[in-house]
């Protein structure tokens, strides 16, 4: 099979190799039930008999008829015979598809041969789930490494590390001028600059130039750029979304347009610093020194789910969640699982109806709260407070033992929509802590590397992280559990 190669760091850098094309498999909708509130389906996949020695991406799209907002739980045969819960997704009404993602599980057990899931809604999840008999689920393979399987580097935290690595950059040409960007800080020696998706590396003195922290692309360059009408154009197009003063900003077009810079920096981080948590997760924190088993349970939104991660497209990085369990296994011997039950569109009000029927059932360890961009449409930083600490209470009423990371998370675009009323929720987070609950304060890194960065370069311009940015999702948290250095 035909392979790309890329580089992934400055120096020494590990092969990233990866199949150009996913390898895709089909299977048909078997034993299917669809009682109201208690569908369930098998598939059977066949799969090689030759098995790989990794996998960069694995995802499964299922089609179905949705109403309300099921959660939908994966499983699939363990060693014993007994079926074991692999992925979890709630997947939008409007979409007509759930997509679960699978990386994981064929990393950890290399299937091969015939491969049987099973679908099921969990128990009193809000909604009902059909399937046409004809549709058929499609499972895509990309086999190889990635760069998300380097999490030394990939985790490093942004505050700490003397390695910028992989720092996004879209140059804007205004006002006729060269186009040109700001980066995070002035590098010290070599720099690699290369496309997004790390295939293509750029030349210095042809494709660009650095002065400082100023990269100012020279006449022909290959680097993707804007201009500032593309970045702003004056009326509605393909890929624009409306502001709330009446104006229009290119929207996730400019993921595809981003390119990425890795150097080392000269001089040290000025911004926040998040810190441990001295004194809180005590539990967790003693069963990841112990090597003991670890559940977490992540509720929040399309951030979460993994929205504008790059995922099942090079370089194959995961959603914020996925990240964060690999980074926790690297560094410790726990068996970290994940249930990630979050949605495109929630809210804290949605979270709440979540709670019985997917969070509490699940006796997690850890639940990771994550919201707070759906609810700055219109919900009060007071209101925002008193839905997150009923989620707490709730989850604890069932589950004492459970602890909790509470999520800031990272400000939306603000020429898209102003940040108030969230630019109050970390705060109002930070009102709910307790030896059982921590924050991660998201928001504070976020708002300084925004500093010097304009949305178009860490986002998909409007209010979902890119790769880079996901990356700091996971660092925070990883902080607040002691891996912050």
């Amino acid at each position: 099979m035909k392979a790309i190669v890329y580089l992934l760091c400055l120096t020494a850098a590990p092969v990233f190799s990866a199949s150009a094309e996913p390898e895709r498999f089909e299977a048909k909708l078997e034993n299917v039930d669809v009682t109201p509130g208690q569908f369930a389906a098998e598939l059977v996949f066949a799969l090689p008999d030759a098995g790989r020695e990794a996998i960069a991406y694995a995802g499964m799209t299922v089609p179905l008829k949705l109403a309300g907002y099921p959660f939908l739980q994966l499983q699939v045969a363990g060693d014993d015979g007994t079926e074991v819960a692999v992925a979890g997704t709630t997947p939008n009404a409007g979409h007509g598809v759930a997509t679960f993602s699978l990386t994981d599980v064929f990393n950890q057990r290399q299937p091969r041969g015939a491969l049987k899931f099973r679908i099921t809604q969990a128990p009193g999840s809000p909604g009902t789930v059909e399937a046409d008999p004809k549709s058929r689920a499609v499972l895509r393979l990309v086999a190889g490494s990635a760069p998300g399987q380097d999490l030394e580097k990939l985790l490093a935290p942004v505050w700490a590390s003397d390695q910028v690595v992989d720092e996004p950059i879209l140059p804007v040409a205004r006002a006729g001028g060269a186009a040109e960007t700001t980066l995070l800080f002035e590098p010290d020696g070599d720099v690699v600059v290369r496309d997004g998706a790390l295939g293509r590396t750029y030349q210095p003195g042809v494709d660009y130039e650095i002065e400082g922290r100023k990269l100012k692309l020279l006449p022909g360059s290959s680097i993707p750029f804007l201009t500032e009408a593309e970045l702003q154009p004056s009326g509605k197009g393909p890929g624009v979304v409306e502001t709330h003063d009446g104006g229009f900003l290119l929207g996730a077009e400019v993921l595809d347009k981003q390119s990425v810079v890795s150097y080392r920096r000269a001089a040290p981080w000025d911004g926040p610093v998040p810190p441990a948590s001295v004194g809180k997760l005590a539990a967790t924190k003693r069963k990841l020194a112990a090597g003991e088993p670890l559940k977490i349970v992540l509720l929040g939104d399309s951030i979460s789910f993994g929205a504008a991660a790059s995922r099942s497209k090079p370089p194959y990085l995961p959603g914020w969640g996925e990240l964060l369990v690999r980074g926790l296994r690297a560094r410790t011997s726990s068996p970290v699982t994940l249930v990630n039950p979050s949605r495109g569109g929630g809210n804290s009000a949605w979270g709440l109806k979540m709670l019985d029927s997917v969070v509490v059932p699940e006796k997690p360890d850890l639940c990771l709260i994550a919201f707070g961009m759906n609810d700055a449409n219109g919900t009060s930083a007071e209101n925002f407070r008193a839905n997150i600490k009923r989620m707490i209470d709730e989850v604890a009423a069932a589950n004492p033992d459970t602890e909790f990371v509470l999520v800031a998370p990272m400000p939306r675009n603000e020429k898209w929509r102003p940040l108030q009323p969230m630019d109050g929720y970390a705060d109002a987070l930070k009102s709910l802590e307790s030896d059982k609950i921590a924050v991660a304060d998201v928001w504070s890194v976020a708002r300084h590397l925004r500093r010097d960065k304009g949305a178009h370069e860490l986002t998909d311009n409007i209010n979902h992280p890119n790769d880079f940015v996901v990356r700091v999702y996971a660092q925070v948290v990883l902080a607040l559990l002691g891996f912050g250095s």
